[in-house]
């Protein structure tokens, strides 16, 4: 998701979040691994959540997990196990399991 940081001293935090991003990155790439920035709206789009309120969103992807793995969890946990099968499909070319 997007990067907003507000503080007094928000440049300079900022500035050093972009710097960890930045080294982190450059040690993904040195060890041949694969990093892809996805949107929230794209991971969304692929496991069907829809809604227009982030409350009913997180609703949404609970009942998407519920359905498609048969588990109980929190929102966060839904929202991670969703782009989990983004990524898997993406990394598939394709090939949706649920």
């Amino acid at each position: 998701e997007k990067l907003l940081v507000f503080r007094e001293n928000s440049a300079k935090t900022i500035e050093v979040l972009m710097g960890l991003y930045y080294h982190i990155n450059l040690e993904f790439w040195k060890r041949k691994w694969l990093v892809v920035e996805i949107a929230p709206s794209t991971w969304k789009k692929h496991c069907r959540i829809e809604g227009k309120k982030r409350a009913e969103q997180k609703v949404n992807s609970i009942e998407h997990v519920k359905n498609c793995y048969g588990l109980d969890v929190t929102d966060d946990e839904a929202d991670a196990i969703c782009l989990g099968e983004y990524g898997c499909v993406y990394m598939s070319r394709g090939e949706k399991k649920c």
